[in-house]
């Protein structure tokens, strides 16, 4: 079932440029930004952000 507040923290991720940002902007745990675009991922089955890790950039 789609939950319009996955919406809403996946605009987030895009207008702050990440999910540590979002995480910030939104003044929620980085994990709960990420379990939220999940399930908008899952919701909708594809991807929506590309991830890299922080040592990989």
């Amino acid at each position: 079932m789609l939950d319009l507040n996955d919406f809403r923290y996946f605009v987030r991720i895009v207008e702050c440029g990440g999910l540590t940002a979002a995480s910030r902007n939104l003044n929620v745990p980085k994990s709960t930004v990420s379990h939220r675009l999940q399930q908008l991922e899952t919701a909708l089955g594809v991807r929506l952000v590309n991830r890299l890790h922080a040592d990989s950039a």
